[in-house]
């Protein structure tokens, strides 16, 4: 093992918290990826992507509430004391209309979040028009929706036991927890804060720090900033910045709270245009960025070249 001194200034405080520069994405050790590639889902072998990811200079870990990632990472801890976990308890996580996953209906919540905004935003009018054009999965919606009703909306409710649960699984565990995702974008997009409030105020009870977690950075930022949240991440390589690049970045640029960045690798091609990347995200004024890698041959071949910009843009800065 690397002595942690090689990786100078590679974490920040976040409300007196170590937080990490660079994390280890959990999307690739979860079952809901199983249909589109082969992956071991055991703790061994979690365990060992994320022993080599610290051992290359990572000390944050995306931590989602299955078994091998908890279990995992409570074994990293035991035996590297400085890993930081960041919980991920947001896949479907409780939000419903009636007895209904709002997830199972996203279709009508996009359209009338869609709706919504192209009447109160002049500015994104163009842009919402179009959506059924774009290749972003999350906004297209089938023929023939039907947009929720107002009073639909209001009776959106989070079943409190099943975000609960995740939480206690969570609990002494961790010492970040992400809020938000989809329904993130969904509740600012809906006027329905609310329920983003009320989960920020049980990771606090449990004694975690609240980092929001979303993709429509345009809409989301501006708003989730003035919620009591200790950071964000947020889709923020350019080609994932969805309905408007430009605003996006403007969002990130002034946003108060630090900026996480992850899908960073998701449009390289060629090895060098990692380094490029991170710059750019780095001017923006992104301070960290978490890197899916699923086996060892990404660790060895990927994460080297993410620590080595790292490092570079870091000892630029400090002198």
């Amino acid at each position: 093992m690397q002595n942690l001194s090689a990786f100078p200034n590679l974490d920040y405080l976040v409300e007196g918290r170590r937080y990490p520069v660079c994390i280890l994405g959990g999307d690739r050790f979860v079952d809901w990826f199983l249909h589109a590639r082969p992956i071991q889902l055991n703790t061994d072998y979690t365990f060992k992507i994320m022993r080599l990811s610290y051992e290359s200079g990572v000390w944050g870990f995306d931590i989602s509430c299955r078994f091998n990632l908890i279990n995992a990472f409570k074994k990293l801890k035991d035996r590297f004391p400085e890993a930081i976990g960041i919980g991920n308890p947001n896949w479907l996580c409780g939000y419903k209309l009636k007895n209904t996953n709002l997830w199972d209906i996203k279709d009508r919540v996009v359209l009338t979040m869609i709706q919504k905004l192209s009447r109160e935003n002049k500015s994104l009018k163009n842009l919402v028009a179009k959506i059924p054009e774009s290749h972003n999965s999350r906004l297209i919606i089938k023929k023939g929706t039907q947009p929720l009703t107002d009073n639909e909306i209001k009776r959106i409710y989070i079943d409190e036991q099943v975000w609960l649960d995740r939480i206690n699984l969570l609990q002494g565990v961790v010492d970040f927890c992400l809020i938000g995702a989809d329904y993130a974008d969904w509740m600012c997009g809906l006027n329905r804060l609310d329920l983003i409030r009320w989960q920020i105020e049980t990771v606090r009870r449990n004694g975690m720090i609240p980092v929001s977690v979303s993709h429509l950075s345009s809409i989301t930022i501006p708003l989730l900033d003035k919620e009591d949240f200790g950071a964000h991440w947020v889709y923020a390589n350019r080609a994932w910045m969805y309905l408007d690049p430009e605003l996006a970045a403007d969002a990130i640029r002034v946003a108060a709270k630090p900026i996480t960045a992850f899908k960073i690798l998701s449009n390289i091609q060629l090895p060098d245009e990692i380094e490029p990347t991170i710059r750019d995200l780095r001017k923006l004024g992104v301070k960290s960025f978490v890197v899916g890698l699923e086996n060892p041959e990404h660790v060895k071949d990927t994460l080297p070249r993410v620590m080595n910009a790292l490092i570079s843009i870091s000892r630029e800065n400090n002198n």
